[in-house]
C-alpha cells in the first residue's frame, strides 16, 4: 500500500546561494501576478457580459477561482523564501 505523507517537504531552503533564491522568488511572485491578472481579466469578462444580459459562462467563472487560488497558492512559498533570506541577511 501507498503511504501518503503528511506534509510534503520542499527542496531546502538553506542549500541554495542567495541568488538562487532571488531567481526563485522573482520567478514565484512573476507567476502569482501572472495568475492573479489572468483571474482579473476573466473576472471583468465574465461582469461585463452578465451586465450585457448574456447567460453566465460557468466555465470561465471556474477558471477564474481558479486562478485566483493558483496565486494565492503560492504565497507561502514566497514567504519560507523571504524568511530565509531574511534569515541570511
Amino acid at each position: 500500500m501507498l503511504a501518503i505523507p503528511e506534509r510534503m517537504e520542499n527542496k531546502d531552503l538553506s542549500g541554495l546561494t542567495d541568488e538562487d533564491l532571488k531567481n526563485k522568488l522573482k520567478g514565484l511572485r512573476s507567476l502569482s501576478w501572472i495568475c492573479l491578472l489572468a483571474a482579473a481579466f476573466l473576472l471583468f469578462f465574465i461582469i461585463r457580459d452578465s451586465l450585457n444580459g448574456n447567460d453566465l459562462e460557468t466555465s470561465l467563472l471556474i477558471i477564474a477561482i481558479c486562478s485566483i487560488g493558483g496565486g494565492v497558492s503560492l504565497s507561502p512559498q514566497i514567504k519560507e523564501i523571504k524568511a530565509e533570506m531574511e534569515r541570511r541577511g
